[in-house]
């Protein structure tokens, strides 16, 4: 408790909720399963107001710097603060923006709920969440149930709120005194602090196989590798590559990205220059092999299917020309497991073919009238004729 040394003497629903949707510890035949079932979580109880709520960010930071300081001798490793909790309406707290800044300088990512008025944060201001569009270390969310419709409410916002995590109906622990089920210690409960937690035990499972990622770029792993969801568009930043729709949490598509290859050239999105392609991909971490997946949709082979072992490229001959997308899926193979990437680029449009002139008739100019004949040409463009009458040219 950020306002005594005797530690956390009263139980907390929402904090023990909170903590087991991140933790929970699972494949122990008991209770429920959190995201990341082997993490240290740093309890820090604040009483409901802004100044202490301050501290405890405070608090979190001042152990991780005490533990950069001294070499992992003393303090904490703290590499995510969980903030299930939100300040509405009015500008920012200078003391909130600076525990930001200060978590920002010592590379650790803020997770903070988007908050439960089902209002848009692009025009009504909550924080902490809304540092998400200011500092590269804070990352916003929204609740979505288990349709992957937000629910009715979860804030949201187009550019205010980074992505968005299951938030309704959620079971997890409890207190086993106060209100859980069968007296057991789980309960459901609502809310955008429900979809939080679900992002920080997601980043705290990334660093477990990244640990080299710094705070800015673990936020824009997980933001460049969410679903693109259509219902959540306006509702949530919309995910690279994938205007008019929002983005819901996806950590195996994250750390997929972080620990496989990864397509190195051509860079994605581009248009390929020839029917015939190199691409050329990084190592990865620990990965054994790879595959090469290319085709006329998301996760088929049907132009290319190719295992380079541990190559780290391949030519795709014989590539479409016909100007539309081709879906590539980069395959790595790591401890047995197999996990993959994927990609678009625009095939080259081949130049059509001319008409060819077939015939004039009558083939000498004995008539005022003369017929010429024309092979077709791939495409609508219009033809036009020129020739030539004592050296001067009509059209």
């Amino acid at each position: 408790h950020v306002d005594s040394e005797t530690g956390l003497t009263v139980p907390d629903t929402h904090g023990t909720h909170v903590a087991g949707i991140i933790g929970a510890v699972g494949n122990n035949g008991t209770g429920v399963v959190g995201v990341n079932w082997n993490v240290s979580i740093m309890a820090v109880k604040a009483p409901d107001e802004n100044y202490s709520f301050t501290r405890a960010i405070n608090f979190a930071v001042s152990m991780k710097k005490w533990y950069d300081d001294t070499k992992g001798a003393h303090g904490a490793n703290v590499r995510v603060i969980n903030i299930s909790w939100a300040r509405n309406g009015g500008p920012p707290s200078y003391l909130q923006y600076e525990a930001i800044q200060w978590a920002n300088a010592h590379n650790i990512l803020v997770v903070a709920a988007a908050g439960n008025d089902g209002k848009d944060n692009d025009n009504n201001s909550v924080y902490p969440s809304n540092f998400s569009t200011s500092f590269p270390n804070v990352v916003s969310v929204a609740a979505t149930d288990d349709t992957d419709d937000r629910s009715s409410f979860s804030n949201y916002g187009a550019t205010s709120v980074s992505l968005a995590a299951p938030g309704r109906d959620i079971l997890s622990t409890i207190p086993s005194n106060m209100f859980s089920i069968f007296g057991q210690g789980y309960g459901q409960m609502n809310g955008t602090s429900m979809a939080a937690p679900f992002v920080s035990g997601s980043a705290a499972l990334i660093l477990s196989a990244c640990p080299d990622l710094d705070a800015a770029s673990l936020k824009m792993l997980i933001l460049d590798n969410v679903d693109p969801i259509p219902s959540l568009s306006g509702r949530t930043v919309a995910p690279p590559g994938h205007p008019g729709t929002g983005g819901r949490l996806n950590v195996g598509k994250a750390i997929a990205a972080c620990v496989g290859a990864q397509m190195t050239d051509p860079p994605a999105g581009s248009a390929l220059s020839s029917s015939s392609q190199i691409f050329n991909w990084s190592k990865g971490i620990g990965v054994a092999q790879y595959v090469l997946n290319v085709g006329t949709q998301t996760g088929k082979a049907d132009i290319s299917n190719k295992w380079t072992g541990t190559i780290q490229s391949a030519t795709v001959p014989n590539l479409p020309a016909d100007g539309k997308p081709i879906y590539v899926r980069l395959w790595s193979q790591i401890k047995g497991a197999w996990v993959y990437t994927d990609y678009a680029y625009w095939t080259v449009l081949a130049s059509p073919a001319p008409a060819q002139l077939l015939g004039i008739n009558p083939p000498a100019r004995t008539s005022s009238t003369v017929t010429f004949t024309w092979s077709s040409a791939q495409g609508d463009s219009p033809f036009t004729i020129t020739f030539t009458v004592r050296l001067k040219t009509f059209q």
